[in-house]
């Protein structure tokens, strides 16, 4: 009760940069598996509605990919879904062109999330964007692997 009481009373913008400094300790502390999504957890709830630079959508998004990596190795693929969305909306405009391996990475997670989750409709959007998007044959085999399950 306490700790919740001192939260209400921190101005919101402070809350937002506490989030930060708590997730970034965190991280550079060398954080793995559970802490390191919990640190991930605190950055995502500092990047709702924060204008970022591009260098650090960048970074947000390739943690978010890890923390995704986390999530689906121990099949918690709701929490995985979380990163995933979060990743891939600080993405930027022209992502395939100047993020191609992290959006490749993000785009093939969210695929094979969607199977596992039954969500066909996100999982073939996904499967035709890396498709329209890949710059060689190899990039293209894990989604066409998917694409294989999709219309099995």
């Amino acid at each position: 009760i306490i700790q919740e009481t001192i939260y209400e009373h921190i101005p919101p913008e402070h809350c937002k940069l506490l989030h930060k400094m708590i997730g970034e300790s965190l991280l550079n502390s060398g954080a793995v598996n559970d802490i390191y999504l919990l640190a991930v957890d605190q950055i995502n709830i500092y990047c709702k509605d924060t204008v970022l630079s591009q260098e650090k959508r960048s970074q947000y998004s390739s943690i978010n990919a890890t923390a995704a990596k986390f999530a689906m190795a121990s099949s918690s693929f709701e929490t995985a879904r979380c990163y995933i969305d979060m990743g891939m909306n600080l993405l930027e405009t022209d992502r395939w062109v100047e993020q191609y391996s992290l959006c490749l990475d993000l785009y093939e997670m969210s695929a094979s999330v969607s199977c596992f989750n039954g969500d066909i409709n996100n999982m073939s959007r996904c499967l035709h964007e890396i498709i329209a998007n890949v710059k060689c044959f190899e990039d293209s085999l894990t989604s066409n692997a998917l694409l294989a399950k999709l219309f099995a």
